[in-house]
């Protein structure tokens, strides 16, 4: 009945202000809980209006107003950012009240900490992160680890600082983790510095963030590790590389996932598959985008040295900027974990020098597979001194 009552009252607003704004005060004041259900029903479908905005200035003149926009059951996370977003217009404190909900429940157990979660994704959604910064300083050492993660991601979003990814705590890493997390897209050589100390920690969440952190920065460094660590003795250490190669997402990594799903360790399997899909799904979209040329002009070898010339494109329009996330390399049937890669300029534009070590006396076939946004491709060739009877075309092929 109240919901009904309120929605009327609320659609009439324009019509009589006056006297539909007294009506809602007073249903308020009268039926404080069936005033809740009903504002909360005329916001979910009309928060627009002008009868809306009066039901939400009313609400917030209650103590509970905030715990009511960020219950779960009564609006999603998008929706109640929207809300506290109007709200700053009656009330411009909103966001520094939002962050003293969170930190006044963070301590709590069970529905209240869930509570104080849910304002910190509230609060990510309004935008008003950088005036809260002192307090979310303070969450990042509640005793929740859920708690604490998500305000270290907050912060590193807001002052992407390389600097945050040095934080310490004395658990098993998460709030750090996070915290480099937050970071992932930084390039500059401060927070590479930053990225490889947390390589080097010993705690397999941190490790697997920077590493997916270096990876992302276009460093090979965190490649290296992520294979690393799937060869890890603990069973933790190998779960976060099929993570961290599920969010790298390069097809290099399938060949390891091959072998880390047929593991004993069910989370370690199930992390496998999920990130093999991951990996699989982004080569499908990449083959649909098309075919590009890829030539393998010479191949060189000294010693145990291997070096692959190779040019992407056509001869008038050779692809550059790729880098060693581009490419998958097999010499004969062993998938090269790492390889040097240096992009040359040549006279019509750029090649790629890809260089390794394998055996002095060892010479067997290569084989390249290229993975970009622009598209993929595939060549072939033979090594210097491969077998006469074997070699079916001079050396190298197309």
């Amino acid at each position: 009945m109240y919901k009904a009552l309120l929605k009327q009252l609320a659609g009439g607003f324009e019509g009589n202000r006056v006297v539909i704004a007294k009506a809602i005060r007073d249903l308020q004041t009268q039926y404080p809980e069936a005033f809740i259900g009903g504002a909360v029903a005329v916001l979910r479908e009309s928060e627009q209006t002008q009868g809306a905005k009066f039901l939400l200035s009313t609400l917030l003149g209650r103590a509970d107003a905030l715990d009511v926009l960020c219950n779960p059951a009564n609006f999603s996370v998008e929706q109640s950012a929207r809300l506290v977003r109007q709200a700053k217009a009656i009330d411009p404190l909103i966001a520094v009240k939002l962050a003293k909900l969170a930190v006044a429940k963070a301590e709590a157990d069970g529905v209240r900490a869930q509570m104080a979660l849910r304002a910190l994704d509230v609060l990510d959604q309004t935008g008003e992160i950088a005036t809260v910064l002192s307090a979310l300083l303070g969450l990042t050492h509640c005793k929740n680890p859920d708690i604490r993660s998500k305000a270290a991601v907050l912060i590193g979003h807001e002052t992407r600082n390389p600097q945050w990814a040095d934080m310490e705590d004395s658990d098993d890493g998460r709030a750090r983790a996070s915290a480099i997390q937050s970071l992932w897209g930084l390039a500059t050589p401060a927070a590479k510095d930053a990225f490889r100390r947390a390589v080097a920690d010993p705690r397999h969440r941190v490790a697997g963030a920077g590493a997916v952190a270096l990876y992302l920065a276009g460093d090979s460094e965190g490649m290296n590790a992520i294979f690393s660590f799937a060869r890890h003795r603990s069973a933790d250490f190998r779960i976060t590389a099929a993570w961290a190669m599920g969010h790298a997402a390069n097809p290099r990594f399938l060949t390891p996932l091959s072998r880390l799903v047929t593991e004993p360790d069910a989370a370690l399997r199930a992390r496998a598959i999920q990130s093999m899909i991951a990996i699989r799904s982004r080569m499908e979209k990449m083959r649909q985008t098309g075919v590009i040329s890829l030539f393998i002009q010479k191949v060189v070898r000294s010693g145990g040295e291997r070096q692959i010339f190779v040019t992407v494109g056509g001869k008038t329009s050779l692809v550059n900027g790729l880098d060693f996330r581009n490419f998958v390399v097999w010499h004969g049937v062993r998938l090269l974990e790492t390889f040097s890669m240096e992009e040359q300029t040549v006279s019509n534009g750029n090649q790629y020098r890809i260089g390794f070590d394998a055996p002095t006396d060892l010479r067997d076939r290569l084989y390249l597979e290229l993975y970009s946004d622009a598209g993929t491709g595939v060549a072939v060739a033979l090594e210097p001194g491969y077998p006469d009877e074997l070699t079916a075309s001079g050396g190298v092929t197309n």
